[in-house]
């Protein structure tokens, strides 16, 4: 019918809303930003709770309120699990290169000081600092005398959440195990690390000599899976060690290997700080045994000015910013 209006606003194009929010950026809309990131980094709304410090509701509300924003659903959540959409996956990239560049600003304005001033994000794997080799701590010291208004941010992390972090931005740089290299870092070997397999004094192979440990047995060693060592080639006796058990931590391999039930690879420096309270024995070294390069990674590209500094002091090669 020809002059009658409709009281229906029409739908909103998707994507039709992000053009004019970014126009109107908010400290609130950069919080609803880094909520969506932690998001996308925990692979999902429930499991980011935690480190949100806020229940489901809340997290999904913020969700609702950043693709109200957008004007686009970012994300699929519900019984199918959590995928970002397309638009989700080029609001993050996005998202990580204005956190990038906000880091960098804030790193050039800081520069402005006789003495640096910023937060350095560091990740570790953990069980690193009982060896002596160990050079961060040191490194630490020595540029936080030439840096004291720095302040660190240190995380222990998996090696590949490392990466993951490192790459995001999220980490300047890390310290882990040689692996398998993704595109886009830069690593830099720092020195080699000795793991052998070892049990505790109330296992029935402590008392053994090597020569009577049985190895002629499919699955005659219950061992405690590890990040680590659960690819490891294992010269042909893999069958040997039945996987009984997992940990997510080197602290966690050795208190299970405490229990007595099972065996685990443990970094010969971190068994040796341990063997004061807990005795613990190297099995076989002759074949479970295995050196991996700890190394330092960063993003490809120009370091920041901070990350620059403590590289001076581990003696590192890089380009300047």
């Amino acid at each position: 019918m020809t002059g009658e209006t409709s009281s229906v606003e029409p739908a909103r194009k998707l994507g039709a809303g992000i053009a004019p929010y970014m126009d109107t950026m908010s400290d609130a809309d950069i919080r609803l930003l880094r909520i969506f990131c932690v998001v996308v980094a925990s692979g999902g709304l429930s499991a980011a709770t935690t480190e949100l410090q806020a229940d489901l509701s809340t997290v999904s509300r913020h969700i609702k309120d950043l693709e109200d924003k957008c004007g686009a659903r970012l994300c699929n959540r519900g019984r199918s699990g959590f995928s970002l959409t397309p638009h989700g996956l080029l609001v993050h990239a996005a998202v990580q290169e204005l956190f990038r560049a906000l880091d960098s600003f804030r790193e050039n304005i800081n520069t402005l000081h006789a003495d640096p001033v910023g937060e350095l994000k560091l990740g570790v794997m953990d069980a690193l600092l009982t060896d002596p080799q160990f050079p961060l701590a040191a490194a630490m010291h020595a540029y936080r005398k030439k840096a004291p208004r720095v302040r660190v941010r240190l995380s222990v992390c998996k090696p590949h959440d490392i990466e993951r972090q490192v790459l995001n931005g999220e980490l300047d740089a890390g310290v882990l195990s040689g692996r398998d290299k993704p595109a886009g870092l830069t690593y830099h070997p720092l020195y080699s690390e000795k793991s052998s397999l070892y049990c505790s004094e109330l296992h029935p192979c402590y008392r053994k000599s090597d020569l009577d440990i049985d190895l002629s047995e499919d699955g005659c060693l219950e061992l405690v899976e590890d990040p680590y060592t659960e690819s490891l080639p294992l010269r042909g006796f893999a069958g040997v060690l039945r996987r009984a058990a997992s940990a997510d931590s080197i602290e966690a391999v050795a208190l299970l290997i405490s229990s007595g039930d099972y065996v685990g690879f443990l970094p010969e420096h971190f068994a040796g700080a341990l063997s004061a309270s807990i005795p613990l024995r190297r099995i076989r070294p002759d074949i479970f045994s295995y050196d991996q390069t700890i190394e330092l990674v960063w993003r490809n590209g120009p370091v920041s000015t901070l990350l620059h500094g403590l590289f001076g002091q581990l003696g590192v090669g890089h380009r300047a910013p």
